[in-house]
């Protein structure tokens, strides 16, 4: 959260020195803040169940500086760009709710009774398997995705128009997050989670245009 934080203030300070619109920045911050609200209670749900799977997150769920930072640039950057370079507004919110869309798909879909499966093999993994899925880590994403894309629209960050664009852009990127990891590209995970937002973006601006 203390990360999450510090990357909202930096996006404020920034935006404001550039002259932009505090209720701008603000809609956009609270996307930020909505991601790592739902990742966090996600990542803590369950964790007795995860430490017997040999799945939980160590420190007790707390994720570090540079899975902040993976999770959050991209998003950070574009909210930036929307203003300053005319970057659509669906950009910035895609990003983050393909993070928090990417992050419950992981901590739910491990509490799963079914064993998840590999989208490169078709076939039953083990829990915690680099890129296997599960229905119901599919539904916790999209769960994800929509309260962030909702915070969004109820802050006029967007257009309530484009909330399934942001939503399927974020199955979109943590699919071809998930496809990479399974077929064991050299990728680190950072990497993975940075170019995980930036294709939900893009896909999102495919699917609900420039808004």
């Amino acid at each position: 959260a203390a990360n999450a934080a510090l990357i909202a203030g930096t996006m404020a300070w920034i935006g404001g020195y550039a002259g932009l619109p505090l209720p701008f920045l603000s809609s956009l911050a609270a996307a930020l803040v909505a991601f790592v609200v739902v990742g966090t209670a996600a990542t803590r749900i369950g964790r007795a169940r995860k430490g017997e799977l040999g799945v939980a997150e160590p420190n007790r769920g707390r994720r570090s500086a540079a899975h902040a930072l993976a999770n959050a640039a991209f998003g950070a950057v574009a909210a930036l760009a929307v203003p300053l370079a005319g970057w659509p507004r669906l950009v910035s919110v895609a990003a983050f709710a393909t993070a928090a869309s990417d992050t419950l798909a992981t901590e739910v879909g491990q509490l799963g009774r079914a064993r998840p499966w590999s989208l490169v093999s078709g076939r039953r993994v083990s829990v915690g398997t680099p890129g296997a899925v599960s229905a119901l880590g599919v539904l916790a994403g999209v769960a994800g995705a929509c309260a962030v894309g909702t915070v969004a629209v109820a802050l006029g960050a967007i257009r309530p128009s484009t909330l399934p664009a942001v939503v399927g852009g974020s199955v979109v990127g943590t699919t071809v997050e998930s496809l990479l990891a399974a077929a064991g590209a050299p990728l680190g995970h950072h990497a993975r989670n940075l170019l995980n937002t930036a294709v939900g973006a893009g896909a999102a601006i495919a699917l609900g245009g420039a808004h």
